[in-house]
């Protein structure tokens, strides 16, 4: 089994990663998991399923039907939603891992899941043997990292501890969730430069062509028209691949 990841922070980075744990820990105290990011409010279940809908559209181009015989990480992984899912689409529990910075969401994550792996950590450095894994997932991480010096270091981890061959599975919004840099574009092709083998940007909701798509006739002539009108993307999920 690898070793579990520590916190153990870089101290080129330990500064900004105490402020990320500060500006979490904020989040919870105001109760966001219950209000803002209750899974039945509306834009909360736009997300979930937009996620599902890339994630698995993605696999399935990469030629995967099920993740089956995969050895996963979800940076990031917060309760260990994604995880249990992951468990849903085929994964074993004894090959998926979860990292996250805030002690208290891994509590609960424990609580919840007894059966997975979780350990602190905070990606400047992933205490994992190389090439350890098969595919590499993360929600909303990038976007909270001030400097593109760690984000560029997280980068880099995520690739060290893939396989050849393996995955990564990117989900963020377009710019930094950083207070005084909301401004500041994210874009993963800057992180993950010549190694991107899908990428969409995203509605907070599916397309209302979709709705379109059993009628094949109308769907051809109204689709591309009505997806014009009202695509407003907000997210971004790309598929990085390692030669």
């Amino acid at each position: 089994m690898p070793k579990p990841p520590s916190d153990g922070a870089d101290p080129d980075f330990a500064r900004e990663i105490a402020g990320i744990k500060s500006t979490y820990a904020d989040f919870f105290r105001q109760g966001l998991t219950k209000t803002l990011w209750a899974p039945f409010t509306p834009d909360e279940v736009g997300v979930r399923t937009q996620q599902v809908r890339m994630f698995s559209e993605f696999l399935r181009g990469a030629g995967r039907l099920h993740l089956e015989g995969m050895r996963i990480l979800d940076l990031g992984c917060g309760t260990g939603r994604h995880l249990r899912q992951f468990i849903d689409m085929g994964a074993a529990p004894e090959d998926v891992f979860g990292i996250d910075i805030d002690e208290n969401t891994l509590a609960r994550a424990r609580r919840v899941s007894p059966n997975l792996h979780f350990a602190l950590g905070n990606g400047s450095t992933i205490d994992l043997p190389n090439q350890s894994f098969d595919l590499v997932t993360h929600h909303y991480v990038f976007s909270s990292v001030p400097s593109n010096a760690l984000r560029r270091q997280l980068a880099s981890e995520m690739l060290r501890v893939l396989r050849p061959g393996a995955l990564i599975f990117w989900w963020d919004i377009l710019h930094l969730a950083v207070a005084g840099q909301t401004s500041v574009a994210l874009d993963v092709r800057d992180l993950f430069p010549g190694a991107i083998l899908a990428e969409r940007k995203v509605s907070l909701h599916p397309p209302p062509a979709a709705a379109l798509r059993p009628c094949r006739g109308l769907s051809r002539l109204l689709a591309p028209l009505l997806d014009r009108m009202s695509h407003r993307p907000c997210r971004q999920a790309a598929l990085i691949g390692k030669g």
